[in-house]
């Protein structure tokens, strides 16, 4: 990741850049590794910098530790440095606005034309709903006249209910008197003409 020549070149760039090292800081792990540790930036800087900056790092190696904050703390300066005075100062080269360190008083200015703007915008996005709910209550108001000169008030006319006859069910027959077995088959077992009578030839 780094050597010792790198290293090397590093605190000249840093010392080059004027960079604060107070804003960043080495301490030593339980296991015997040291953990970088970096204040998070003065300004919102990720769209200038890619990948964001990452404010900790672990490793076994105080090589790699002093390096990597070294690495991290000028682009961290150098970015904060460009975002503040881009559109802000004129008659300086970009390696003025880079390496020069920020005053107070340009980091105070540059937050609060930041706070400014997000009030701004804050209130355009309120304005944009209220026109939004505004002209949706009007489309509605707009619809319920165009009904009411179309329709009126009259209610709704009654659909007529149309009766279905409904038809007779046939009477059941009537049912016929229980007669027992033993009465069927006497009456069958007696001749035809048993209960005829005859007449008397005189």
């Amino acid at each position: 990741m780094y050597d010792i020549a790198q290293l090397a070149q590093l605190r000249k760039d840093a010392d080059f850049n004027a960079v604060d090292f107070t804003r960043g800081s080495i301490e030593p792990t339980a296991d015997g590794g040291f953990a970088v540790k970096l204040k998070a930036p003065l300004v919102p800087i990720n769209d200038l910098l890619d990948p964001p900056p990452t404010l900790s790092f672990v490793t076994g190696s105080a090589l790699l530790a002093e390096a990597w904050m070294l690495d991290n703390l000028i682009k961290i300066a150098r970015a904060e440095r460009l975002k503040i005075r881009t559109g802000r100062v004129s008659s300086w080269s970009t390696v003025q606005i880079t390496r020069t360190p920020l005053s107070d008083a340009e980091v105070a200015e540059y937050k609060a034309f930041l706070e400014h703007r997000n009030k701004v915008a804050k209130l355009q996005a309120e304005l944009s709903e209220a026109m939004q709910k505004k002209a949706a209550r009007q489309s509605a108001q707009a619809g319920a006249a165009a009904l009411q000169a179309r329709y009126g008030n009259a209610p709704a006319q009654a659909v007529p209910v149309v009766e279905v006859a409904q038809e007779s069910t046939p009477a059941a027959p009537e049912a016929t008197p229980d007669v027992s077995i033993e009465t069927l088959l006497a009456q069958s077992a007696a001749p035809i003409y048993a209960t005829r009578k005859t007449s008397k030839r005189k």
